[in-house]
């Protein structure tokens, strides 16, 4: 007589597969924090490359950043974005470098880069030259002609210019961002959603969860590159008078209330 093999019961496969499930609700956050933290290094990487081009440009300009003018244009045009070209010469620019592996959402067709729509915040786009992007400039670095009072509303006398500055590692230059470029002042309030979108100032444009950690990546003046608390954006130098002893700082004695919901959970500075 034959006996056929053992199956299992009913009971034991449940079992297996309630074991399944648990081992896979443990490792499924780990997973995608382990996810998270790959992008989070492929953009610092990514950041890296553009400290380099940064710092070429710089050494073939006597220590100074690109203008921000375009020849013959007039004035406030294209402004935010005249480091894409300015830094065109020094790498592949156009390529993987620039976009943060996190900032997968992209403009709809024939939307503008100061868009509001949320759904497209992760990453710009510029229609006048079909440009896409997910970094952006400190448009308070920018080294505009001597001539001009100011730069798209930004008093000339307040830019940074130059590479070589005092506590050049908390001057931000160059990062996560989603407009090519925007120059933040000390009293500009948090964006109301964690996309930066919601008031008005130029902070929203850094301000945004897009690693969905309460951080973001930043390269300085002195071309490091290192991960700044969204809350700690307001206490960088971002241009000569800005105050960073304001009043959503620690030393300014920021409240809990001074946060939208979103962002009361990450460290204060």
């Amino acid at each position: 007589m034959v006996r056929l093999p053992k199956a299992f019961t009913l009971i034991e496969l449940l079992v297996v597969i309630a074991i399944i499930a648990v081992l896979m609700g443990i490792l499924m956050p780990a997973l995608s924090r382990v996810k998270k933290q790959a992008k989070m290094v492929v953009c610092q990487a990514h950041l890296k490359q553009w400290g380099t081009i940064w710092s070429m440009y710089a050494d073939d300009h006597n220590g100074s950043f690109s203008s921000g003018v375009f020849p013959g244009k007039p004035v406030g045009w294209g402004e935010r974005s005249q480091w894409l070209f300015a830094l065109a010469p020094y790498g592949d620019t156009k390529g993987k470098i620039r976009f943060c592996p996190a900032a997968k959402r992209i403009p709809a067709e024939g939307s503008q880069a100061k868009s509001s729509d949320p759904t497209i915040c992760w990453r710009w786009k510029w229609d006048e030259w079909d440009e896409l992007g997910s970094y952006g400039m400190n448009s308070w670095v920018y080294n505009p002609p001597r001539e001009r009072t100011n730069l798209q509303g930004r008093a000339s006398d307040m830019h940074w210019r130059k590479a070589t500055q005092r506590n050049a590692s908390n001057i931000p230059l160059f990062g996560d961002n989603r407009w090519p470029g925007a120059g933040p002042q000390d009293n500009d309030l948090p964006p109301s959603s964690s996309d930066g979108t919601g008031v008005d100032g130029e902070m929203k444009y850094w301000c945004m969860d897009r690693h969905q950690n309460g951080t973001t990546n930043l390269v300085f003046l002195d071309f490091s590159v290192r991960r700044v608390g969204l809350k700690g954006l307001w206490t960088l130098k971002w241009h000569k008078l800005f105050n960073t002893v304001n009043s959503f700082t620690l030393a300014g004695g920021v409240q809990a209330d001074s946060w939208p919901e979103w962002m009361k959970r990450f460290k204060d500075y």
